[in-house]
């Protein structure tokens, strides 16, 4: 016996991280997602295309060891969220990032000494 699809190759995908604040419309709906971070008290206000304008590529994508960081700036603060990727088939231990600063920038907190499987 055949069944009829319940989706068609052209229907489209809606990607619900990606959608503006401001959707009026047809396109606002409610998301439980949204409810809980109104519930908890997020005021972030952007949504996750804003937060990718703010990651920078650290190394290369054939690099053994793959980085990027989400660059955030609180008042005087400047937060690095880095992301570190084993591409090798080892796993690697003390692995450890190395910052520097320029001019009157100091470190609050050194990155921790990782160990990372692949």
């Amino acid at each position: 016996e055949a069944t009829t699809p319940k989706l068609q190759a052209d229907d489209l995908i809606n990607f619900r991280q990606l959608r503006r604040r401001g959707a009026q419309g047809a396109e606002l709906d409610i998301y439980d997602g949204d409810d809980l971070s109104k519930a908890a008290g997020s005021t972030d206000g952007g949504d996750l295309g804003s937060h990718l304008n703010h990651v920078y590529q650290l190394s290369g994508f054939a690099d053994p060891v793959y980085a990027e960081a989400l660059v955030t700036v609180h008042d005087y603060d400047i937060v690095l969220e880095i992301l570190i990727i084993n591409r090798t088939p080892n796993t690697l231990t003390n692995l450890t990032v190395e910052l520097a600063t320029m001019g009157d920038l100091k470190l609050v907190e050194r990155p921790q000494t990782l160990t990372i499987g692949p």
